[in-house]
């Protein structure tokens, strides 16, 4: 794994370097993300402490076909990753939302990548707010609040070595 102490976005960077095609996955974590793009594209800040980690998975890795439901394998991978590296068990809101006690502690933005119209892979952004959170409510057909896993001790946690773990 890759890391920055800070960038705009993980997953912009991770596009910019595939974007003639790669073999091999890529993952790529930053300390601080300044503009980090969400759901529909939308931009949020994010504060050293979190995890700002994006995965560039080659096509030879992944079919395009199986592209509509890489969000929620990879909400499912990050669920057991929680589960097993932190002791947390949380829940998946579909499709790539993840929550504990009905606040959003983290979330995953895959987006395909392409040559023209060859498709190259898939980018993976995933965002886990381990020690902050952004001070907003997420409208989600309901509206949620955003919460963090600082209430249970794991701000603790060194957000590069857990990004790291998470990336394998």
């Amino acid at each position: 794994m890759h890391w920055l102490d800070s960038c705009d976005s993980t997953s912009r960077i991770l596009k910019e370097q595939t974007k003639n095609g790669f073999d091999t996955a890529i993952a790529l974590a930053a300390g601080v993300q300044t503009h980090g793009v969400g759901r529909l594209g939308s931009a949020w800040h994010s504060l050293e402490g979190n995890i700002h980690l994006s995965v560039a998975i080659p096509q030879n890795m992944v079919r395009e076909s199986r592209l509509s439901v890489a969000p929620l394998l990879s909400a499912i991978l990050v669920l057991e990753w929680l589960r097993d590296f932190c002791g947390v068990a949380c829940c998946v809101k579909w499709p790539n939302d993840i929550f504990l006690d009905g606040r959003k502690v983290a979330g995953i933005l895959c987006e395909a990548t392409y040559h023209g119209a060859e498709f190259k892979g898939l980018i993976i952004g995933i965002g886990i707010n381990l020690v902050s959170e952004p001070n907003l409510s997420l409208e989600v057909e309901n509206t949620y609040r955003a919460g963090s896993f600082l209430p249970m001790n794991l701000g603790s946690m060194n957000a590069r070595a857990a990004a790291a773990s998470l990336a394998t």
